[in-house]
């Protein structure tokens, strides 16, 4: 969509040809990262993340369960006028 814009601004007569070039290749190259950023996350929402049991784990001592998770929130600042929350711990 924004490619179809990468041409010459109309209060602009003298536009060189290098700029609108440049501007239309990177304009290009964001949209491939933006689907690639969208492949990745629906790679992660459909992966499977869980460990598959280990026949040779359960036959050499007694099943434990799992550690539990330790989440917290965290304020945090990024400069003067930012202020944010993080989340903090093992998952």
């Amino acid at each position: 969509m924004a490619l179809a814009a990468t041409g010459c601004p109309d209060h602009d007569p003298n536009c060189p040809t290098f700029t609108v070039v440049i501007r239309a290749v990177l304009t290009a190259l964001d949209g491939i990262a933006q689907a690639g950023g969208v492949g990745v996350a629906l790679e992660s929402a459909f992966m499977p993340t869980k460990r598959r049991r280990d026949t040779a784990a359960t036959e050499t001592g007694p099943w434990r369960p799992p550690k539990p998770r330790r989440v917290r929130a965290v304020p945090f600042t990024g400069g003067r006028d930012t202020v944010g929350i993080g989340i903090v711990g093992r998952f």
